[in-house]
């Protein structure tokens, strides 16, 4: 799937623009939307004002899209899984959410 990178382009976070390595963790997720690399850039931030991360600028978009994660027991043992993750669409829309509709 080729996509538009422009609303990862536009993504903030305290430093400035995304940096390559943050871009390409989202890039990868478009790409290959996995369990694992949702785990590795739900909690990334794509914008400032107000802060929001990837995963509540998905929520923001999506009425399903699961409020809670990952569960662990005190012992660091996963006991539930994320109840589902975002697909490519879902993604972009989120990126593009946090990018041109949400007030800077």
């Amino acid at each position: 799937m080729d996509f538009d990178r422009f609303y990862l382009d536009k993504c903030r976070n305290m430093h400035g623009p995304l940096s390559p390595e943050i871009k390409e963790r989202i890039t990868r997720l478009i790409l290959n939307p996995t369990v694992e690399n949702w785990e590795d850039s739900h909690s990334i931030i794509i914008q400032l004002n107000p802060m929001l991360t990837l995963w509540q600028a998905w929520v923001a978009t999506d009425p399903n899209a699961p409020r809670t994660g990952r569960r662990y027991d005190f012992e660091g043992n996963m006991i539930r899984e994320w109840q589902r993750t975002p697909t490519p669409i879902q993604i972009v829309r989120a990126l593009k959410y946090a990018t041109e509709e949400v007030e800077s």
